[in-house]
């Protein structure tokens, strides 16, 4: 799973807790339409001049879009799922509306990133799934890493693993790759399961972002003896 980066930049943050209250929803909007504005985005669609995304049997994977950040916030909201990627208790809106704009400017700059994750049957945004750089990473000179945060009422459905084969092709498949990792806390037994479905192997521990940790990878041609079957 991917975890904040505490340190990865500056953070726009106003003197609002993590409720919903109107001037704390403002405030989430207006981070999100500034990380945009740096880069100059037209802020009335995705900031790449291509769409990419995939669609699998429930799920959808898109880009990201303006207010997007309510959505996300039903899971960057819940410490439950927050303590798994870094988090000391839920996420202001104004902190996961930043995430939103940093995501998109990931996407812009690299050309590869996190999906908005949409069930197709209801229209909901229930998290977040994809590929994310880690100038940070220094185990090994692998450093894109797969990972998923999704909201706690969908765990257990299968979406998490739905999501990360479909992120886990992509990567193969249009990037000049030969190793995705994926990163998490020793106790994290649902996603270390997830990394295992979709053909990931365990490398060991690593000490990173000041917390111990356990890492996964699948190689090229590993991914490439699954396709084939």
């Amino acid at each position: 799973m991917f975890r904040r980066n505490i340190n990865a930049g500056p953070l726009v943050v106003a003197a609002f807790g993590p409720h919903n209250s109107r001037s704390a929803s403002l405030a989430a909007e207006s981070n999100f339409r500034s990380c945009l504005e740096v880069i100059g985005s037209d802020l009335s669609r995705p900031i790449l001049s291509f769409m990419v995304e995939i669609e699998t049997q429930r799920l959808r994977l898109r880009l990201w879009r303006v207010g997007d950040w309510r959505g996300l916030q039903r899971a960057y909201g819940d410490a439950e799922v927050t303590r798994w990627i870094g988090g000391n208790g839920p996420s202001s809106t104004e902190f996961t509306a930043y995430a939103v704009g940093r995501m998109t400017m990931h996407w812009d700059a690299l050309g590869y990133g996190q999906w908005a994750v949409v069930e197709k049957s209801s229209g909901r945004l229930l998290g977040r799934v994809g590929l994310m750089h880690h100038n940070d990473w220094t185990v090994d000179e692998h450093n894109i890493e797969i990972g998923w945060t999704l909201q706690r009422s969908c765990w257990g459905q299968g979406y998490a693993t739905e999501g990360a084969l479909a992120a886990r092709d992509w990567a193969f498949r249009n990037l000049a790759i030969e190793r995705l990792i994926s990163i998490t806390l020793p106790d994290n037994e649902r996603s270390q399961a997830v990394m295992r479905r979709i053909g990931m192997s365990p490398q060991g521990e690593a000490f990173w972002r000041e917390q111990n940790h356990v890492y996964y990878a699948l190689d090229r041609r590993d991914w490439e003896s699954l396709s084939a079957r």
